[in-house]
């Protein structure tokens, strides 16, 4: 195996399981004026799972992906799912809604993934889609950060940090697969990071997918650039 993926063993429940609603010291305005974000990013680590079950379908249908492909997927799946428990927590201690609740809305939105076809048929293209996505979330996730701190509560800034820790080592993995599995075709990034970009500006309505729900300011357009700009920049740096 050329590389295998690196990853950090911690547990959501671990770090906000204590917690009551009374420890959360978020002014309510302000509480209310981010519960769409709060619910984007839940739903966003929870549909992960979404994706990967996709991902199992082609895979049964004939598409193969990679053993450093799985050895991602593994490390990714489970991260993101440990994330998805947080983010149900702490939805459920902010806005009074009950876990099972928050789980039965979840579940019951379709996944559409006929737009990424053709990035997730194509392994190469759909780890820098990947490495794209992952790096945007790590740089919202940045943004967001004064939101968390403003619970005034160290268990959630410490869990934002391992989560946002995470999300950076999801983007190195997802690249270096690229880079290491498929380095004859390094020359083909730059068109492809830019369509992704294309198809991640033109998405008119998330679909319960995973890949690109970047809505709110901490997915402006000049974010979203700047990130395929990074990821080019690495590449470039181990041809």
């Amino acid at each position: 195996m050329l590389y295998q993926s690196k990853s950090r063993l911690w547990h959501s429940l671990a770090v906000l399981g204590d917690l009551t609603p009374e420890d959360l010291h978020l002014d309510p305005v302000e509480a209310a004026e981010n519960q769409e974000f709060v619910w984007e990013d839940l739903c966003s680590e929870y549909d992960a799972e979404n994706l990967c079950l996709e991902l199992e379908r082609l895979s049964a249908a004939g598409q193969e992906y990679s053993a450093e492909f799985w050895s991602f997927e593994r490390v990714w799946r489970r991260d993101e799912y440990n994330h998805y428990i947080g983010f149900q927590r702490l939805y459920a201690l902010l806005y009074g809604e009950s876990e099972e609740s928050v789980t039965q809305r979840l579940v019951a939105r379709p996944a559409d993934f006929t737009p990424f076809h053709d990035f997730l048929t194509d392994e190469f293209k759909l780890c820098l889609m990947l490495a794209y996505d992952e790096l945007c979330t790590t740089r919202a996730y940045a943004h967001d950060m004064p939101f968390y701190l403003a619970f005034q509560q160290p268990k959630i800034a410490e869990w934002m940090h391992k989560v946002r820790g995470d999300e950076a080592l999801h983007y190195l993995n997802a690249l270096r697969v690229a880079q290491t599995r498929h380095r004859d075709r390094l020359g083909e990034a730059e068109p492809i990071l830019w369509q992704a970009l294309e198809l991640d500006l033109a998405s008119k309505e998330y679909q319960a997918t995973f890949l690109f729900d970047h809505q709110g300011p901490s997915y402006s357009p000049a974010i979203l650039r700047g990130c395929v700009e990074t990821v080019i920049d690495q590449i470039h740096k181990t041809r």
